[in-house]
């Protein structure tokens, strides 16, 4: 077996001594929920983008292609496609779908202002920033450390971005108060003329904010690939991220319920002191789809 050459900062050293019944795991990440790969079949771990794949024509779906690895020619398998789980790709296009809506949603609100300023019919879109959609969105966002996790993959500036939308995000549905007031007070010239303005600095900013997010959002997260071993076979296993190694005795491995997702290719999961778990890769099923002989 090649000894295991880590590539990332994330993952400690793995060679030291294991107890009697007990195997050591390399942690991944995938659609939020965290793997684990064995250790004795793991060589390496590697960006994705250290590697230039080929698509091999009529390949299956859960086959990326192939990379030539230290003069080997191995498979690189879509991971998630393998379990049956979304592809990063389509939920990066949800997540900017979202995006979209939630940024069309707040012209149209300021378009509804603007016609309840001007004929005095009662402005009925939310006014409190934390109940439309788009600020229920942001706290449940923000407000999970994995959800921010996953976005700062994409680029370290979509973390800052969202975060940065907060404060022109409350400007905006602050401005119905203060300007329906100077309606009610018979000053609907300045009312409009500072919801004009309005939208062209505070509306604009927060627009431009939802532009970032989506443009570095569309060009997809760098992920990783694990390459391992098995027998005399080698392939790359793409994941969305590498976080540590763990030690598991099997006898802490309990048994998956058949309706989970991808449980044909798990041995079993083991749970965590945080109220989480690892789902164990059965490698050896992995390989008799995706890396036949």
């Amino acid at each position: 077996m090649t000894s295991l050459q880590i590539t990332t900062d994330a993952v400690p050293d793995v060679h030291t001594d294991l107890a009697a019944g007990v195997t050591r795991y390399v942690i991944v990440e995938m659609n939020a929920s965290s793997y684990g790969f064995p250790t004795d079949s793991t060589i390496e771990l590697m960006s994705s983008s250290a590697a230039a794949v080929t698509r091999v024509p009529k390949s299956p779906r859960y086959v990326r292609g192939v990379i030539n690895h230290r003069g080997s020619i191995i498979p690189v398998v879509d991971t998630r496609a393998l379990l049956g789980l979304p592809t990063a790709k389509r939920q990066a296009e949800k997540l900017c779908e979202l995006l979209a809506e939630r940024e069309r949603e707040h012209i149209a609100w300021l378009d509804a202002l603007e016609h309840s300023i001007r004929t005095g019919e009662p402005f009925e879109k939310e006014t409190d920033p934390s109940r439309c959609a788009f600020g229920r969105w942001y706290k449940e966002t923000t407000s999970d450390p994995r959800k921010m996790q996953t976005l700062a993959r994409y680029d370290q500036s979509v973390r800052a971005a969202i975060l940065d939308m907060d404060a022109p995000h409350k400007r905006i549905h602050r401005l119905a108060e203060t300007l329906l007031a100077l309606r009610a007070d018979g000053k609907t010239d300045e009312a409009i003329e500072r919801l004009n303005n309005e939208r062209g600095t505070t509306l604009e900013e927060l627009r431009t904010l939802f532009n970032r997010v989506t443009r570095a959002v569309s060009k997809g997260f760098r992920s990783m690939l694990v390459i391992s071993e098995l027998g005399d076979r080698r392939a790359a296993f793409e994941v969305d991220a590498v976080h540590s190694v763990k030690d598991c005795a099997e006898d802490d491995i309990e048994p998956l319920p058949d309706t989970a997702t991808g449980s044909e290719f798990m041995r079993g999961l083991v749970h965590q002191p945080d109220g989480t778990y690892v789902l164990i890769c059965d490698l050896a099923r992995m390989y008799e789809l995706a890396c036949p002989r």
